[in-house]
């Protein structure tokens, strides 16, 4: 994890399981060992100006259900809205 300290904010956020992770005893789920995240953000004057996710993964559910997962997601544009919006008029606005 990187964090930017004038900002509290997390800058960037990485991670890899170390060993497999199983729910039910397995019989719910696992995720093989070895799978990846990352995300990172990067800030400018307190605006949020770029964003990207990656996950790799690799399992199973319910016993037969495989889950083989490999996202690149990248968002970018955003837009610093007042500091004194509340969540029902940015609501109205972007209706």
């Amino acid at each position: 994890m990187t964090v930017n300290n004038d900002q509290h904010r997390i800058q960037s956020l990485k991670g890899q399981l170390i060993r497999d992770v199983t729910f039910g005893g397995g019989l719910l789920g696992r995720l093989k060992q070895g799978g990846s995240f990352s995300s990172s953000a990067v800030s400018s004057n307190m605006a949020l100006a770029d964003h990207g996710d990656a996950c790799n993964i690799q399992g199973h559910a319910l016993l037969f259900k495989s889950i083989s997962e490999q996202e690149d997601d990248e968002k970018s544009l955003f837009e610093r809205q007042p500091d004194n919006i509340t969540l029902e008029q940015q609501r109205r606005r972007d209706e």
